[in-house]
């Protein structure tokens, strides 16, 4: 049976988000098909394996009303991964103790969001240990992150994007007067962290000054900030992206969200006890047909692999359809819109897992690395 390692948790603003992804995850993971190890990343980066007991509850424990509660926990024993260079597996051992192999992984599921997992970082352990993973490569996702690499990705691919401009804190702590580093952007404005998620720390401002206020709180969470000018009666409208068995692009149903006050927060994604989510998005066939043609472009621009979300803001009277971002690793929990749009779309959530880690199995190796790994393995083995 296949060995699935869950990692979940980590460092980021994001934590609590990643932990009800990965209770969602092991809820929906085929038991038949796969034995999985939780694999917990406390918010100083510590492993931790949690214990089987534990697991099997989370497994069968009932939903509760609001997603961010609906947590798996992060407990057990201290870990530490070491790989297997004879199969590219990855052997989880106790921390401290390396003799003492605690579980075996052959494939991992990272499904950490924001710093330390979206980013680039634990796809790069993973890469230097040769083991296969779930999701986008290091340079994929660390482009994904950062909205600023992100947007210059798009542009370059002729992917339309709202104007915008980007504030490191050398220029910011330089400014005297905002209003001229605006270059014409009208507002509202959003002010955003460059590397973030969840809608943490992303504000609406109508005035200097908000804005000066909302930039100040965007830097105490990253040393890039990004001011993107708002779309007059935006609808949200999110579409998933997939790799399908035969290795074809796969975009979903388009999904929209109802938004409060001109901005989708963090309350509203995962704290509320309603879902404003509507599967399939009352849209017109062109527009809907369009949104997943730019969700395709946006998935390739970056050079994305496995899955991805990418989110929409359209402004029906102007007819003006605009990519606001890709999430390389989509929430998975009860409210997240990507797996409602991929169910709504003909692939439940059990499918849609088997598939994502079906693809990590063949995913080509980075620079040939792992083949080199297994390669030096076997001939370590015969000299003996």
């Amino acid at each position: 049976m296949l060995q699935v390692g869950v990692f979940y948790g980590g460092p980021s603003d994001e934590h609590d988000v990643s932990r009800a992804s990965a209770k969602a995850l092991v809820r929906n993971l085929p038991g038949d098909r796969y034995a999985l190890h939780a694999i917990g990343v406390t918010k100083t980066g510590r492993f931790m394996l949690l214990p089987r007991e534990a697991l099997e509850y989370a497994r069968t424990e009932s939903t509760t009303d609001v997603a961010i509660d609906d947590l798996l926990p992060i407990a057990g024993t201290p870990v530490e991964l070491l790989p297997n260079r004879a199969d590219g597996a990855l052997s989880v051992v106790r921390a401290g103790d390396p003799g003492t192999v605690l579980a075996r992984v052959d494939v991992a599921f990272p499904v950490l969001h924001g710093a330390f997992g979206e980013d680039g970082v634990i796809q790069g352990l993973f890469e230097a240990y040769g083991v296969r993973y779930v999701g986008c490569g290091v340079g994929a996702s660390a482009v994904g992150m950062d909205k600023v690499a992100m947007k210059r990705a798009f542009l370059a691919e002729g992917i339309p994007v709202t104007p915008h401009i980007v504030l490191t804190a050398e220029r910011w702590a330089a400014t005297r007067d905002v209003l001229p580093l605006l270059n014409g952007l009208e507002w509202p404005l959003f002010v955003k962290p460059a590397a973030g998620g969840s809608s943490i720390g992303v504000t609406r401002v109508c005035d200097a000054g908000e804005l000066k206020s909302a930039v100040n709180e965007a830097f105490t969470l990253d040393h890039t900030v990004i001011v993107e000018q708002g779309v007059d009666d935006a609808r949200e409208i999110d579409c998933g992206v997939l790799i399908s068995p035969d290795g074809d692009l796969w975009a979903s149903l388009p999904a929209e969200i109802d938004v409060d006050n001109g901005l989708l927060d963090f309350r509203q994604k995962y704290q509320a006890v309603d879902s404003r989510l509507t599967v399939p998005a009352d849209l017109p066939d062109k527009v809907a047909d369009r949104i997943r043609t730019l969700a395709l472009e946006a998935f390739t621009a970056i050079g994305a692999f496995g899955l991805a979300r990418v989110d929409f803001l359209w402004n029906e009277q102007a007819d003006e359809l605009y990519v606001c971002e890709i999430n390389t690793m989509p929430g998975f929990t009860t409210r997240s819109s990507f797996a409602r749009a991929w169910n709504a779309s003909g692939v439940p959530l059990p499918k849609l897992l088997t598939w994502l880690i079906d693809q990590a199995l063949v995913r080509p190796a980075r620079n040939g690395v792992r083949a080199a790994m297994e390669a030096a393995a076997v001939q370590a083995v015969e000299a003996k």
